[in-house]
């Protein structure tokens, strides 16, 4: 494969081509007349380690453009579930059902640091915005965090400038955790998200203008 950014440097963009992005492309396909969800080939299955991943059905087809078969294999699912996917598989609940996460995480910040709402000049509601759009960003770009590290950076920096404590932070990252518990309850608020949330809970990511990310 050829990946990189291609074309005009005033039109570039990130590509991968080659002859395994179509066999990928054709595999894909394959699902359409399988009645599957996900095929992966004999070279993914050969490359991942032992007891990875559940297949629950194995064809030999013979793909356009190719003369000889090729085994794909129908997956289930991981065997042991991604701790990344454990923690985004939280968003929807959170951010799209219409639960207020943003002014009911406020509601707790300024009860616990009256002093900061002061700072939030644009508004709660902005603010929460912003937020919410930041913690997209953040938690779908987990597995990925070389591409987020600049940006975090000039962000985290930024707060240098709006004279907080180390207590805000804290009862920043506690305001989350009670937020995310309360929304999401007992069934989906599981001990094994719960641990996710305390490892790092008051790492610095930014949201806006205020001291609003955890």
């Amino acid at each position: 494969m050829i990946l990189g950014h291609v074309s005009h440097p005033t039109r570039r963009q990130f590509a991968v081509v080659g002859d395994n992005v179509n066999m990928a492309s054709r595999i894909q396909a394959m699902n359409k007349s399988l009645d599957t969800r996900f095929l992966v080939s004999d070279a993914v299955i050969d490359n991942l380690p032992a007891d990875t991943i559940e297949i629950s059905k194995v064809a030999s087809e013979r793909l356009r453009g190719k003369q000889n078969p090729v085994r794909l294999h129908a997956v289930e699912r991981f065997v042991e579930e991604d701790d990344f996917f454990v923690v985004q598989r939280t968003l929807h609940p959170l951010l799209d059902d219409g639960t207020g996460f943003a002014s009911k995480l406020y509601v707790r910040l300024f009860a616990a640091a009256p002093e900061l709402e002061a700072k939030f000049a644009s508004g709660v509601a902005a603010q929460g915005q912003m937020l919410e759009h930041m913690l997209r960003s953040v938690v779908f770009g987990l597995g990925r965090s070389n591409h987020m590290a600049l940006g975090l950076h000039v962000l985290g920096a930024r707060h240098v400038r709006y004279d907080l404590e180390a207590r805000h932070y804290e009862a920043f990252g506690q305001a989350m955790i009670d937020t995310i518990a309360d929304i999401l309850g007992a069934e989906k608020y599981t001990p094994r998200v719960a641990d996710h949330d305390r490892d790092r809970p008051h790492s610095s990511v930014v949201g806006g203008q205020c001291p609003d990310v955890t």
